[in-house]
């Protein structure tokens, strides 16, 4: 019951219907009191003659009254009219201004994923030739612990991009976002002098899909 009474005199949202109550009380009680009170004219002079020497009938009354009441309700309605197209615009911009930003970070996130397969596949590859070239071991072992540290960049730089665009990524994409940055921290094993990628195949697959997934949001 209370939260009903506090949605209809909510007047953001029921602003035309309180001009009409007002405007309704304001006739309502003109027309009764100037009935009541003033129906006679003076004598000489007509009910709506307005000039020296007459007073107001009570029905000239209630036409200035209601005259005046219709004036100040049109203000009220064009000043509601101008506060919604207000609140509009700025609804819009704000709207427009999200859709950029989810763009913008889609293609981000979509560039960071691809210069990621890129990264992993360069480790893939260096990880199959240092296994199979024992006399290339520092040389490639160098090159390895170089990929591997442009790739913890390039998880920082995804991390940072869905951080600070969380509100406008999709849940679902950032679930899979967050999937992949935990796949990629520490993702090569070193045993006994041989190099292990088992997650590449797991890690490609996973960002192919969340590309895919960001490119259906644009």
């Amino acid at each position: 019951m209370i939260r009903n009474l506090e949605s209809l005199f909510d007047y953001r949202k029921n602003f035309r219907v309180i001009i009409l109550v007002f405007f309704s009380v304001v006739v309502l009680f003109s027309f009764t009191s100037n009935i009541v009170y003033g129906a006679g004219v003076s004598e000489g002079c007509g009910i709506f003659d307005i000039k020296s020497g007459c007073d107001l009938s009570g029905w000239m009354h209630l036409v200035i009254d209601v005259a005046a009441t219709g004036l100040l309700a049109l203000f009220l309605h064009s000043l509601a009219s101008k506060h919604t197209k207000k609140l509009e615009l700025i609804i819009t911009n704000q709207e427009n201004k999200r859709i950029r930003k989810e763009k913008f970070s889609n293609e981000s996130l979509k560039n960071d994923f691809t210069a990621l397969l890129f990264n992993i596949s360069v480790i893939n590859q260096a990880i199959k030739k240092f296994n199979a070239n024992p006399e290339e071991h520092d040389k490639l072992s160098q090159k390895i612990k170089e990929e591997l540290s442009r790739l913890e960049n390039i998880s920082l730089t995804i991390q940072h991009t869905s951080l600070t665009s969380s509100e406008v990524i999709k849940p679902e994409a950032l679930t899979e976002i967050q999937q992949i940055r935990r796949l990629i921290q520490s993702p090569v094993k070193f045993d006994d002098g041989i190099y292990s990628f088992n997650r590449y195949d797991e890690i490609k697959e996973k960002v192919t899909n969340t590309s895919k997934l960001l490119a259906t949001h644009n």
